[in-house]
C-alpha cells in the first residue's frame, strides 16, 4: 500500500512541475510582431507592433521589367506600460535603411496617462513618406517618459 501511495505522489508531483513552468504567452514584444520594427524603452513594452509598407510599380526599360518601390511607411503600435507607476511618454520613430543609416525621425503623439500595467487602447499610427522612402528597411520606436 505504501509503495502504491509513493508512486502517485511521486507521479502528481512530476505533473505539477512540468504543467509549473507553462504560461500563457501574449505577443508583447517587438520579434513576435515585427522583426523590423525595434522598441528602445524602460518604461513601456509592445503589446502589439505592425508595419505597412505602401508600394507603387514601375517599369525598368534597361532590364525590361516592372519593379516595385516603397512609397510610404507606416508604423502601427499599442504599450503596455511596465514601469510599475502611471507615466506620461513621449514617442519618437526612426526610420532607418539597410546600411543602418537614419532616413528620418518622426515624432509621434504624446501618451498621457498611461497606467500602471494598462495596455493602450487605440493603436497608434507613424506615417512616413519621405524622398528617400525606397531605401526604408526597419523603424525604431524610442519612447521616454515626460
Amino acid at each position: 500500500m505504501k509503495k502504491y501511495f509513493f508512486i502517485v505522489v511521486v507521479i502528481m508531483i512530476l505533473v505539477i512541475v512540468v504543467f509549473s513552468g507553462c504560461q500563457e504567452q501574449e505577443a508583447v514584444t517587438t520579434n513576435r510582431n515585427s522583426k523590423n520594427i525595434f522598441l528602445e524603452s524602460s518604461v513601456v513594452e509592445l503589446a502589439y507592433s505592425s508595419l505597412d509598407i505602401k508600394t507603387k510599380y514601375d517599369y525598368d526599360e534597361d532590364y525590361e521589367e516592372i519593379i516595385e518601390i516603397i512609397s510610404g511607411v507606416d508604423v502601427h503600435y499599442r504599450f503596455r506600460n511596465i514601469a510599475g507607476r502611471d507615466i506620461n511618454v513621449g514617442v519618437t520613430v526612426e526610420f532607418y535603411d539597410k546600411n543602418n543609416n537614419l532616413l528620418e525621425a518622426i515624432k509621434g503623439q504624446n501618451i498621457h496617462n498611461l497606467f500602471k500595467d494598462a495596455v493602450e487602447r487605440s493603436t497608434n499610427t507613424v506615417s512616413y513618406g519621405g524622398e528617400k522612402v525606397s531605401e526604408f528597411d526597419h523603424a525604431t520606436i524610442i519612447v521616454v517618459e515626460i
